[in-house]
């Protein structure tokens, strides 16, 4: 996704690649973040292009 979760608008379609589109409720993000842990931040790299790592809740040992 070339939208970051925590800045997107809520309900508000991005288009993403070729032929899609994400949209997601305040509840939905409010939901992932909550049950995550945002572990990394990278980049900008060729393109602009940024990555977010999120750890599950479940996945904590």
């Amino acid at each position: 996704m070339q939208h970051k979760l925590k800045r997107i608008v809520p309900d508000q379609i991005c288009r993403e690649g070729y032929n899609w589109t994400f949209h997601a409720s305040r509840q939905q993000i409010d939901d992932f973040l909550s049950t995550t842990m945002l572990l990394a931040e990278f980049g900008p790299t060729n393109y602009f292009e940024t990555y977010d790592v999120y750890l599950l809740d479940g996945d904590r040992k």
